[in-house]
Parts: C-alpha cells; sequence; structure tokens
C-alpha cells in the first residue's frame, strides 16, 4: 500500500470526565426545565433559553463549540499541523487524532482496528508529561509492521535508559522542520544519514543509537508559514500560533527555556509576524489567533510594534488574537490599552500566587501589585483574563496560600485555574526547584511511585469528595500534596459561593456552554461570574429548581414561557 501517516496528538487530562459529568448534569437540568414549561418540538433544549440583551442570545449549544481555554478542547494543533506539511511534501497522506480519541479511561484503544490503514504513525508530546511518556506509549500499543515516531518536548526529557523498552523507531528530541521529513525519508528506504539529525535517538541492529543536540536552533523567521486551512476549518476561524521558542525568563517551576534542545529566546520578528496574520486572515480563513508562546508579550516593544502595525492595517479589526503574558508587562495600563487596540481579546497570565514571598520562591521576577494591576488594567480595558495559580510550591505554607485566596477575592481574573504543585522526577530533569540546592533548601521528597491515595474536591459542597491514587506523593518544609489539592478545593468552593467572582475551571461546562469568551463579551466580568455561579447553583444545589426561579436568576428568556 501507499505510505500513509497517523498522527497522534493531545494531552492525558485527568479532569476531562469529571468536566463530562458536570456537562451531563447541565444537560439533564435543561432537559427537566424546558419539561416544566410545557415543551415544545425541539431537537434540544438549549435551542429554548436565550438572553435578551440587543438581540437574542442563545448561551446554550446543542453541539461543542471550541472553547477559549486549549485544556477544554482536544489539544491538538500547531505540532500536528508541522508533522503534516513535512509528510506532504514527500507526498504521503496524514490524519490526526487526539489521545482522548484513541484510549478511553483505562487506557485501552477505543477500536483494535486503528492502525489497520496506517504503515507510518507519529506521536507529538508537547502536552503529555514525560512521567507519562513511557506508559503512553506502550498504551498505544503501535504495531511492529509500522514505523513509530516520537517527538516535543515529553520526548526531549526522557532518560535515555529508559528508552530501551520502549515503542518507537525513531524519538527526535529538537525541533522538527527539516528534520521529521529526513526520518520519513529514511523510514522509506532513502539512503539519510541519521548521524546528522542533532538530537535524534533511534535503534540500529537493536542497539539505541544517539545524536547530541549540539547544533542547529532554527531562525524562526526563516520558517515557512504552516498552511492554517483545514485548521481554521475545524475551529471555526482559531488557529494557534507560534513565534517564540524558549524563554527569557527562568521561574522556578518551568524547564521551557531548555526543552528540545533551547539555548536561547528565539522570536520572529513583529514584521514577520504582521505579514503571517495577514496571509492567515486573507488566503486562509482565519479570524481568531491564539499564541501559544511561552510570552507573546516579551519583548514589550515587539509587542508593541505589531500592535502598530494590526492598528495601522485595519487588520485589528477583522482578526482577533490571545496570548501569554507577563503580569508585570500588563500591569502599565498603556500596555493593556495598545494590546486590546491591537485586536488582542484574551490573556493567559502565570499570576502563580497572591503571597509575595511564595512569587520569589518561584523567581517570578513579578509581585502581587503586578498581579493587582495586571488584572484590574485587562477588566478596564475588555480583556478577558485566565488567571493561572500553583497550589503548594516548595516552601509555600497554609498562611501564604491563604494570601492567595484573599488576593481572588480582592482581585478575581475572568477564569481561575489552579491546579496542585507537580515536580518534575525525570533524571535529567532541568526544572530549576528540583535540582539539589532547592531540594535540600525546602526539604522536597518525592515518592514515585507512591501507592499513597489523594481526596479531590474535599472543601467543595457542590460534589462530593473521591479519593484516588496519584501515583506519586510529595511533601516539602510548608505542605504535602494533599494539603496542596485541599488548598484548590477551598478556592472553587469560594468561586461556587460567589465569595470569589470569577468563572472556576472545575465549574465550567465546556461542552454545554457557549464559548466564555463569547459569554464575557455579552456579559461583562461581573455578569458573566453571576451567569456562572447561577447555572452552577442550579446544576448542584439541592433539589430541582423552578423553571421561573431558574430564567429569573440568570436573566434568561425560555420560548414556552414567551409563548404562553
Amino acid at each position: 500500500m501507499n505510505d500513509k501517516l497517523l498522527i497522534i496528538g493531545g494531552t492525558v487530562a485527568p479532569y476531562k470526565s469529571v468536566q463530562a459529568e458536570h456537562d451531563l448534569l447541565l444537560r439533564n437540568l435543561l432537559r427537566k426545565l424546558d419539561s416544566q414549561g410545557g415543551g415544545i418540538n425541539s431537537s434540544d433544549p438549549a435551542d429554548n433559553f436565550w438572553l435578551d440583551l440587543a438581540e437574542p442570545y442563545f448561551p446554550f449549544k446543542g453541539t461543542p463549540i471550541h472553547q477559549h481555554r486549549a485544556s477544554q478542547d482536544k489539544v491538538t494543533g500547531l505540532a500536528e499541523l508541522i508533522l503534516q506539511n513535512e509528510a506532504a511534501d514527500l507526498g504521503i497522506d496524514s490524519d490526526v487524532v487526539a489521545l482522548e480519541e484513541i484510549l478511553d479511561s483505562r487506557w485501552q484503544l477505543t477500536d483494535p482496528k486503528l492502525y489497520d490503514d496506517y504503515n507510518l504513525v507519529a506521536f507529538s508530546t508537547t502536552y503529555v508529561p514525560s512521567t507519562y511518556l513511557l506508559a503512553v506509549l506502550q498504551a498505544l500499543r503501535v504495531p511492529a509492521s509500522a514505523k513509530m515516531f516520537v517527538g516535543g518536548p515529553g520526548a526531549s526529557k526522557v532518560n535515555h535508559g529508559a528508552l530501551e523498552s520502549a515503542r518507537f523507531d525513531y524519538l527526535l528530541r529538537t525541533e522538527a522542520e527539516g528534520r521529521f521529513r529526513l526520518l520519513l525519508q529514511h523510514a522509506q528506504g532513502q539512503d539519510i544519514d541519521l548521524q546528522t539529525v542533532p538530537g535524534l535517538t533511534w535503534r540500529a541492529d537493536g542497539d539505541l543509537c544517539r545524536t547530541p543536540e549540539i547544533t542547529g536552533l532554527l531562525n524562526l523567521d526563516e520558517l515557512p508559514l504552516p498552511d492554517f486551512t483545514n485548521m481554521s476549518d475545524m475551529g471555526g476561524g482559531r488557529v494557534l500560533y507560534e513565534s517564540v521558542r524558549g524563554c527569557p525568563y527562568r521561574c522556578e517551576f518551568c524547564d521551557y527555556p531548555f526543552l528540545m534542545g533551547n539555548k536561547k529566546f528565539r522570536y520572529k520578528s513583529a514584521q514577520r509576524i504582521f505579514e503571517d496574520w495577514q496571509m492567515m486572515h486573507e488566503t486562509m480563513g482565519v479570524t481568531d489567533i491564539m499564541c501559544l508562546d511561552s510570552l507573546f508579550t516579551v519583548p514589550p516593544r515587539r509587542l508593541l510594534e505589531v500592535c502598530d502595525l494590526m492598528i495601522e492595517s485595519g487588520l485589528n479589526n477583522k482578526l482577533r488574537w490571545g496570548c501569554y503574558a507577563r503580569a508585570n508587562d500588563l500591569a502599565k495600563q498603556e500596555f493593556a490599552e495598545r494590546m486590546r487596540e491591537g485586536g488582542c481579546e484574551y490573556v493567559y497570565v502565570g499570576l502563580e500566587s497572591g503571597s509575595d514571598e511564595v512569587l520569589q520562591f518561584m523567581n517570578k521576577k513579578c509581585s502581587v501589585e503586578h498581579n493587582a494591576r495586571a488584572v484590574a488594567n485587562a477588566r478596564k480595558v475588555g480583556i478577558l483574563t485566565f488567571g493561572l495559580f500553583i497550589s503548594g510550591f516548595p516552601g509555600e505554607t497554609p498562611e501564604m496560600f491563604a494570601q492567595t485566596r484573599q488576593f481572588l477575592r480582592d482581585s478575581p481574573p475572568t477564569l481561575v485555574s489552579i491546579h496542585p504543585w507537580f515536580p518534575d522526577v525525570s533524571e535529567d530533569t532541568r526544572v530549576p526547584i528540583m535540582m539539589p540546592d532547592r531540594i535540600e533548601r525546602f526539604e522536597i521528597d518525592v515518592e514515585k511511585p507512591s501507592s499513597r491515595k489523594v481526596t479531590m474536591w474535599r472543601h467543595c459542597t457542590f460534589r462530593e469528595s473521591v479519593t484516588v491514587p496519584w501515583g506519586m506523593y510529595w511533601e516539602h518544609r510548608g505542605m504535602d500534596l494533599q494539603a496542596a489539592m485541599d488548598n484548590v478545593s477551598l478556592v472553587v468552593e469560594d468561586i461556587y459561593t460567589r465569595k470569589i467572582a470569577a468563572v472556576s475551571e472545575e465549574l465550567f461546562y465546556p461542552r454545554t456552554l457557549d464559548d466564555v469568551l463569547s459569554l464575557f463579551q455579552r456579559l461583562g466580568p461581573d455578569g458573566l461570574a453571576d451567569f456562572y455561579s447561577g447555572l452552577a447553583t442550579a446544576v448542584h444545589g439541592d433539589g430541582e429548581p423552578r423553571l421561573q426561579d431558574f430564567c429569573q436568576r440568570l436573566g434568561l428568556q425560555h420560548r414556552t414561557a414567551v409563548a404562553g
């Protein structure tokens, strides 16, 4: 048969089952409420509820739509697109699937015939933690008849010795552009000298061979622009974009500056970004760009130049975009204003903590005051803010975390995503907090594997707590994993009870509600928080609400009530 490539992307997402459960509860509630109103002939009760704004707006959706929160969607896109383009240049057809589509909750293949039509399989580890990589490779069960390619950040962090029993033929630890093509040609039997491919591990005569990562960092301005047409079509005009590799900062919890052979911070010029975006909009149907860079706002001069080019051309009125941003950049009001004028509508900000002491432990190079001003400025100019937080970072105590809860009450971002600290226990880790001097300073002790169980949702009144094995357990001089998990549940409960006027990622209903950005732009930050709070109370509270009370609480209209 002709060569055909299956590209596997996506992530290991333990919260997906919780989100699916909550979405089901909401859908069942809508059906019951709809029947209270007498019901009308409709394929979905979501069609019968709307907000009476400037024009009727239907916040519930009969089928899932793309959300402006990467963890709520199938996380495939940019890396997989690069692999597809490399294969297409050789005339090789390819398909892309997400891990969640092919592995069930027990990590079994959903379709035993998955690989029947493919002789080439590539696995992108962009969103797969290295600690899970070997287990995922085993679960994928790629047949020996297919050539197996593995690449991405997760692949670059696995210890060489641990790969002896792993299922792969080629494992690329550096950037894929121009190199994946060579590996495909080698798999086809062409005479390719693999010793010239930097950062490659491969099997030859039963042995593992390896080349160093010392050469070949790519100039991002010289890379060809991928064809985003299919991604745009599937995403309703939204695509993922990259303009940066590496990072100029050295946050203690992050190894992004060192991944994939990175040795310096590299970025596309403002002019190249503008030209890319203009072409993507005019020829590929792109209307929404999510910049997946570590920091799109660095260097600030480049960001402001991009905004100026967008404004001068009028593209800011045709194309919206969002990015990861530094709090100390957004803390400057004129900076936030220029971003919004330039077309930016949403930002992800690593606020991390409401304690200056913890931010210093993290080497964040910003303060709680920066965080507060960043949230306030984004709110003032109309940019939706995803606030990202870590619970239980080494050195943090319960008293320090109490400052984070208070910060969230005083300065809530639009949406809160909070997770316990997750230590990188790979043998060759470059995460600064896992260096020996930090381990000694903070008295970090990680047990992996561990049979100890962790209780989730302990302080949440909207659902029962669940005790599950976590696979590892950690403690340090300030707290342990269970305490960090309890902190998460305290924040989620604060949001549920409206002590924090924000949206919780745990109460998001991503498959039933419209995109949170659309809701934000129609309701504003306070209206959005009120809507989600009222919805969560109705879904998870005691007893089934009356249709009239439900509509009044959320400001909704119902077709049967109007018809009556």
